[in-house]
């Protein structure tokens, strides 16, 4: 479902991000993850349910239990969380537009899994559109959850934030964009 605002197409599905991503990391669309390949989709893991969990592709050959808490593996794996992003603001992307108690579980719960496992976590906001310069956690509407966002970033969780490419036929990802600590 797309969404016209002036001349921007803006995809309002939030699960829509899920499909844009997968797609994204079957085809090498994440520069960031080019080392890392999906694995399974839907990940259980502590009180959440994250959306990929990835595996470094050279470990992708290698015969393994089928133990997902094991920590000498640990950092062969990579929990990664996606966030649709709608909302843009002077050409500034910013999440959330509406406190989120179920995100910022999420974003705890990578920092844990790092910790727990010495596995790698990564919250990856999507936006919906095409039309921002960079990315920015929005304070004046949660704190909350900026604050543990910025505690995942100092934990070592990988923030990062793409644009996609909009358009009447469909859907892709895009360019990566700078995350903006300064003005959250």
């Amino acid at each position: 479902m797309l969404a016209a605002v002036g001349d921007t197409l803006v995809s309002i599905n939030s699960h829509r991000a899920n499909r844009v991503a997968e797609l994204g990391l079957r085809t090498g669309a994440f520069s960031q993850l080019e080392e890392w390949q999906l694995q399974k989709s839907e990940f259980s893991w502590g009180s959440s349910r994250f959306d990929f969990l990835l595996k470094r592709k050279e470990m992708i050959k290698e015969v393994e239990k089928d133990d997902e808490n094991q920590k000498e593996k640990g950092e062969n794996r990579l929990l990664l969380e996606v966030k649709s992003v709608t909302w843009v603001r002077e050409e500034i992307a910013c999440f959330p537009d509406a406190v989120t108690s179920r995100g910022r579980r999420h974003v705890e719960e990578l920092i844990r899994w790092q910790q727990e496992t010495g596995g790698r976590a990564m919250v990856l906001f999507l936006l919906g559109r095409n039309d921002a310069a960079s990315f920015r956690p929005c304070r004046e509407i949660d704190p909350d959850f900026a604050d543990s966002l910025k505690s995942a970033r100092d934990a070592g969780v990988i923030i990062s934030a793409y644009r996609s490419r909009v358009s009447l036929s469909g859907i892709r990802p895009g360019e990566k964009l700078p995350v903006n600590w300064q003005q959250e």
